[in-house]
């Protein structure tokens, strides 16, 4: 669905399902590369805060490892950016943990779920970056982990990219469905 002026285009992986609410984009698992979904054009997150989406990981036995349900950085540590995933956890499993990460080009900064998160239902994630505080990660309305943010300049020119990854079939993508992402220039609070 779409409530703003950045329309993106459906890559490789992607095709529309029945949502939350509308359409949702549905990822399909397979070797990393093309995209569910990619939008050009889009701001380069300079006062980005806030990143929330609803997240569905698929069921069946998960072939592949991890997909990038938002990610405005090249699928790398210390890239400038960031990201927020989808982990198959054990590695193949039906059961899912979630990661935010940011990096400024030299240091970066990733947190992620220490508990795991059944497959086939919808999670509601929440990523806040408090610059020069804190990174936060919720989970279905809970803050779940945080860490010092100690990263500089995140604003990479990329574009954003939806069910995505880089390394080929050894880090190729699970499958997940999203819905409903949303960015703030402000970091949310738990209220």
């Amino acid at each position: 669905d779409s409530i703003s002026g950045y329309n993106g285009t459906l890559g490789g992986f992607g095709s529309y399902v029945a949502g939350r609410t509308g359409q949702a984009l549905k990822g399909a698992k397979g070797c990393s590369g093309p995209e569910g979904a990619q939008v050009t054009g889009f701001p380069n997150l300079t006062g980005y805060n806030t990143v929330e989406g609803w997240i569905n990981p698929g069921c069946g036995a998960q072939s592949y490892h991890v997909s990038s349900w938002f990610a405005k950085m090249p699928f790398e540590y210390t890239a400038l950016g960031l990201y927020l995933d989808t982990i198959a956890e054990p590695y193949g499993g039906n059961n899912f943990w979630f990661r935010h990460s940011v990096g400024d080009g030299t240091t970066s900064r990733s947190i992620g779920t220490p508990a795991t998160y059944a497959c086939g239902s919808w999670h509601h994630v929440v990523a806040v970056r408090e610059k020069g505080a804190f990174v936060r990660l919720y989970v279905n309305g809970s803050e779940i982990v945080n860490a010092i943010d100690d990263v500089g300049n995140i604003s990479a020119a990329t574009p954003v990219s939806f069910h995505d990854g880089n390394g080929g079939c050894g880090w190729g993508l699970t499958g997940e469905t999203i819905d409903d992402v949303v960015v703030f220039d402000m970091a949310l609070s738990s209220q």
